[in-house]
């Protein structure tokens, strides 16, 4: 293992490097070249980001809004609120409300969609962790069911939900999913969908974190006359397929000129075989 300073930013990025020696020599009982492929591997893996939150309170009527509170962000993510049949839409305060202020009533399967989550979330290359918070009030009569939260691409992994506040005649609770996107996965909405009788919702908070991941596995292997084909696996689609002469001269690393095509879960490109030694390494851009 060697670590690669020439490297270092700060966002996740995985390097890994491949020998490929071939040796070619002249055979003719075999009547064919022989091969010998020779193999090390390098990874470079730098510190999780910092987690980002996107905080909407909804302090006024504003639709799309943006968060009133952003953390390691730059508070790209908008907030459109459509009401849905019945609703009374924000409400300023209320008695009900205790002392909850600036409230969306969103009627019967009204929607929170929270877009342009690509800043927060990252794109595709790691895999992510969002926690999607929803305070909402509750009074096990009409406020009974807790909103529906979606991320399209993502899975959730945990849901629960806890005591907030008082309300007048209910209490407001924080409704908690936690979702994990893959690395091949692109999410750009949080979906936030009332009851079928109803939902008051106070706050929406999204967070996110990158997940640091093993490095992808860049496998080689002799195929046809004099090629070799190197594999990956397909869900890291952003990375680029690099190749050096010298790994130890960190400035003549350049991207593969071949076509990169994918089977299943796997990309692949296939190369003529040279007798001069050449490094490979997968890189995040």
């Amino acid at each position: 293992m060697r670590h690669n300073p020439a490297h270092e930013i700060n966002t996740i990025k995985y390097e890994l490097i491949m020998k490929n020696l071939v040796l070619q020599k002249s055979v003719r009982w075999l009547g064919a070249a022989m091969i010998a492929l020779v193999a090390g591997v390098v990874s470079d893996v730098t510190a999780s980001a910092a987690t980002k939150v996107e905080t909407w309170r909804f302090e006024s009527d504003s639709s799309p809004a943006t968060p009133e509170l952003v953390v390691n962000t730059t508070g790209s993510c908008l907030a459109t609120v459509t009401p849905g049949a019945f609703a009374s839409g924000w409400v300023a305060s209320s008695p009900v409300f205790g002392s909850a202020n600036g409230v969306w009533d969103l009627g019967s399967s009204g929607t929170v969609s929270c877009s342009g989550l690509t800043v927060l979330i990252g794109g595709v290359g790691s895999q992510r962790t969002v926690t999607v918070k929803v305070t909402q009030y509750r009074d096990g009569g009409i406020y009974a069911e807790p909103t529906e939260v979606a991320i399209a691409g993502a899975s959730i992994v945990s849901s629960n939900i806890t005591h907030a506040a008082s309300g007048g005649f209910g209490d407001w609770v924080t409704q908690e999913t936690r979702w994990q996107l893959p690395p091949s996965a692109t999410a750009d909405t949080v979906q936030i969908t009332g009851a079928e009788y109803g939902s008051l919702v106070d706050s929406v908070s999204l967070e996110s974190s990158l997940a640091a991941l093993p490095p992808p596995q860049l496998a080689i292997r002799p195929v046809g006359n004099n090629q070799v084909e190197l594999t990956w696996p397909a869900g890291y689609s952003s990375m680029i397929l690099e190749s050096n002469g010298d790994a130890s001269n960190a400035l003549n690393w350049s991207p593969v000129e071949a076509t990169v095509q994918t089977s299943g879960d796997v990309s692949f490109v296939t190369l003529d075989a040279t007798n001069a030694a050449q490094f490979y390494r997968l890189k995040q851009p």
